[in-house]
């Protein structure tokens, strides 16, 4: 157990912790050994107080936070690891790591990483979208929000599968005309599918939207009609045989308002940088980086 605890320390010095906090007032002083009533521990001549470890507990995931407050043992083992942490990044000023060339470029690259996210923070709590502006973008780009719903034979090709190319569309093609004449599609799926998802579904309607497949498959497929099967379909591993069981509608605008409003601060925040760049007289030279990988 002691093990797992040295070694959650130091996972949690890379990770979520308190360490930078730790890290600075380390730099700036040291606080006079006591305990008072807030104090669970006493590291040499530094406090830990049940704030110090609050701080660290929310810097955590929201899962492994919850864990360690469910019960006063999970608590202790949470002090445990930072009582650990402590010592460890002692012991390693101590030694000098602080001072190694790596750590300092790591330390500042992680600084500037820090500063930059937060200032990106900070813009978007600044950045506001309009109710006009969703309603305007959501006529502009409607098609963007259809949703066709589906059913679907997967024919496998492969070493896995045990079948060539070629042996799979013949396959898929003689099932897709066993479709269009109105064999069974259930039947069809039961028989011939070798995605065990759309087995499982026994044909049942999934929903769809586009982006799914290719560009032009999605074209194709959005444009066809209720009832409609497809010609065998080329994809990554196989071919797939769909059948078009209700035609594209576009969701209502209430169901995709939130990812609306998250693709137009998504655009003001790309602008907003952009801005930044020009500002800052950037020039790119993609062809060099194109070359220099050629090259390698």
């Amino acid at each position: 157990m002691r093990y797992m605890v040295v070694f959650t320390a130091i996972a949690l010095l890379t990770g979520c912790s308190d360490f930078n906090n730790f890290y600075e007032s380390g730099r700036g002083g040291r606080r006079e050994k006591g305990a008072g009533p807030g104090v669970v521990a006493v590291v040499g001549p530094d406090e830990v107080t049940m704030e110090d470890l609050s701080r660290a507990l929310g810097r955590m995931p929201f899962k492994k936070r919850t864990l360690y407050q469910s019960s006063p043992q999970k608590m202790s083992e949470f002090l445990d690891i930072y009582i650990n942490q402590k010592v460890l990044y002692t012991e390693a000023v101590r030694k000098g790591i602080d001072k190694r060339e790596d750590v300092i470029e790591k330390t500042e690259n992680f600084k500037k990483q820090l500063i930059g996210q937060t200032f990106g923070q900070e813009i978007l709590k600044d950045i506001k979208v309009s109710d006009v502006e969703i309603e305007n973008y959501y006529r502009q780009h409607q098609k963007d929000y259809e949703q066709l719903g589906i059913s679907e034979i997967f024919i496998k090709t492969g070493p896995v599968s045990g079948i060539t190319k070629e042996s799979a569309l013949a396959k898929a093609g003689e099932v897709s005309e066993r479709a269009k004449a109105g064999e069974d599609w259930k039947g069809l799926v039961r028989r011939f599918s070798d995605d065990g998802a759309s087995k499982k579904k026994d044909g049942e309607t999934v929903y769809i939207q586009r982006g799914r497949f290719s560009p032009s498959i999605d074209d194709m497929l959005f444009r066809m009609k209720e009832g409609e099967i497809t010609n065998p379909l080329e994809v990554d591993g196989g071919y797939f045989i769909i059948k078009i069981n209700e035609g594209a509608a576009s969701l209502p605008e209430g169901q995709v308002r939130r990812r609306i409003e998250s693709q137009l601060i998504n655009e003001k925040l790309v602008e907003y940088v952009y801005g930044l760049r020009e500002e800052s007289g950037v020039e790119v030279y993609r062809d060099r980086l194109e070359e220099s990988m050629k090259s390698e």
